[in-house]
């Protein structure tokens, strides 16, 4: 009887060791499951479609987020305008990202395609995406409108220096007309690449922008033909000294493609936590 009561024991405890592993391997098993993909909005977008979407680490905290998009999409495309079809582009559709996306600065999304290119001539003329990652909420960037007073003062207005990225600048030799965009704002461009129309090669670029004072937008521009030529590249983005309001940063943004789905991704990453100044 004593050597059964022993051997109960020993099974026991071999029980309760083996529950207390199944449990801290559920524990750790319910923490890894706060990371995923998350989506969004979605857009039609040629013969496919475009949607927002958010990654989160092992914590359940953003780590990029950006735009996802099947490689149909760049197919069926608007062709480019003849000169007498020409006018203002029409009003982005604002594309919202997840809930995961909370914490994140960017409040919301516009994506794209410009079949004729835009000013300046000679410099962005190219058949390309437009895709914003907005700071702004959309009731603000529906005040950049130039029906509005001041209009152009208001467009041209820079933020203070330590909030601008690191280099950027208004895009030279631009009259508030084509500097100031409606619904988007001014734009800033890397003043360490020089924009000289017929020279300028145009492929992908990283535009920033601003409204009253306010930095407005992060703007990755690319090529229809760069985007067909499959790339996969991450870059540091240059940073502002201080900012504007608290929320994680991107650091870094990438242009991906991946062949075993047939996708590209437009994305910003490198996620840190930053304090209003």
């Amino acid at each position: 009887m004593a050597r059964n009561r022993h051997v109960s024991r020993a099974v026991a405890l071999s029980a309760a060791a083996a529950l207390a592993v199944s449990l801290s391997a559920c524990s750790s098993t319910a923490e890894a499951s706060k990371a995923g993909t998350f989506y969004g909005s979605e857009l039609a977008l040629g013969n496919g479609n475009v949607k927002t979407y958010v990654a989160t680490g092992n914590d359940g905290k953003p780590t990029e987020l950006g735009f996802a998009f099947d490689a149909a999409s760049l197919q069926g495309l608007p062709e480019p305008p003849h000169d007498a079809e020409a006018g203002p582009p029409l009003p982005s559709q604002p594309l919202y990202f997840p809930d995961e996306a909370k914490g994140v600065a960017v409040d919301h999304g516009t994506f794209d395609f410009v079949p004729g290119g835009h000013p300046p001539p000679g410099v962005f003329d190219l058949p390309h995406f437009d895709v914003h990652f907005f700071y702004l909420t959309q009731k603000e960037v529906e005040e950049i409108n130039p029906q509005n007073a001041n209009f152009a003062a208001r467009g041209m207005k820079l933020p203070d220096e330590k909030f601008v990225p690191d280099d950027y600048g208004a895009i030279p030799n631009t009259p508030p007309e084509e500097a100031v965009v409606p619904g988007m704002g001014q734009h800033l461009a890397d003043t360490t690449v020089p924009l000289v129309p017929g020279k300028y090669k145009f492929t992908e670029v990283l535009i920033n922008g601003s409204w009253d004072g306010k930095y407005a937008f992060a703007e990755p521009m690319l090529t229809l033909d760069y985007l067909r030529s499959k790339p996969n590249v991450t870059n540091d983005l240059k940073l502002p000294h201080e900012y504007q309001k608290t929320g994680l940063y991107p650091t870094k943004y990438s242009i991906t493609y991946d062949a075993a789905s047939n996708t590209y991704k437009i994305s910003l990453n490198g996620l840190v936590e930053r304090t209003a100044s």
